[in-house]
């Protein structure tokens, strides 16, 4: 279905899904869905050991266009579906080169933190020789 919208629409124009429909493997099925807007639309209780493995990280996506006063972004993240219980890591993995991530990621957050008041990414890039 991806491919064929492909010829008409950006791929951030699509809303693509994670289904139980055919056999291909779930990392497969999410790398793709992941090129549009991810989502699932999977039960969770009938997936494979291997397969709840893999779905234990997330990713998200964060843009601040509007950065013309060196300010951060207003509003935390709010995480869904995290389990309160756990703890979590965040660090970046995307750096333009020659830049250190702000990101502690060795900082531990809960899942009811996450969830609750959230993450505010500094989006604020600082210079090696800055530190």
């Amino acid at each position: 279905m991806q491919w064929a919208y492909s010829y008409f629409y950006p791929s951030i124009a699509t809303a693509n899904h994670v289904t139980d429909w055919g056999k291909q493997p779930i990392k497969f099925r999410t790398d793709v869905v992941m090129m549009g807007k991810l989502g699932f639309d999977i039960v969770v209780s009938e997936l494979a050991e291997k397969d709840l493995r893999f779905e234990t990280t997330g990713v998200i996506f964060n843009y601040l266009v509007n950065n013309r006063y060196r300010t951060n972004s207003r509003s935390p993240i709010l995480l869904k579906g995290l389990d309160p219980s756990k703890n979590y890591r965040i660090h970046e993995i995307n750096l333009y080169p020659g830049t250190i991530s702000s990101i502690k990621g060795n900082q531990l957050y809960s899942g009811d933190f996450l969830c609750t008041l959230g993450f505010n990414p500094d989006v604020i890039r600082a210079e090696p020789e800055s530190f």
